[in-house]
């Protein structure tokens, strides 16, 4: 909204959704039945212990910060770049 116009109107917003669903579906299809044998049975995790260690935390702001560094530069100089 800060150059004066919606990057994407509806309709493409609802392809690049209808895409990306379709393509985790793809990839949950596809992917090889677990047998009884290969199953390890669940190793038991406390109450205290974090769901999201250090090393996640790093992964998800490095990568938040990626996206967020690419969105602006396309959005302010997408159309020097793209012409």
């Amino acid at each position: 909204m800060t150059l004066g116009q919606i990057p994407l109107n509806v309709v493409q917003m609802l392809w690049a959704n209808l895409v990306m669903d379709i393509l985790a579906a793809i990839a949950l299809g596809t992917e090889e039945p677990r047998t009884e044998s290969s199953i390890d049975p669940p190793k038991r995790i406390s109450r205290k212990e974090q769901i999201i260690d250090a090393r996640m935390w790093r992964q998800i702001l490095v990568m938040s910060l990626y996206q967020l560094i690419v969105m602006l530069i396309l959005m302010f100089f997408g159309s020097l770049i793209f012409f």
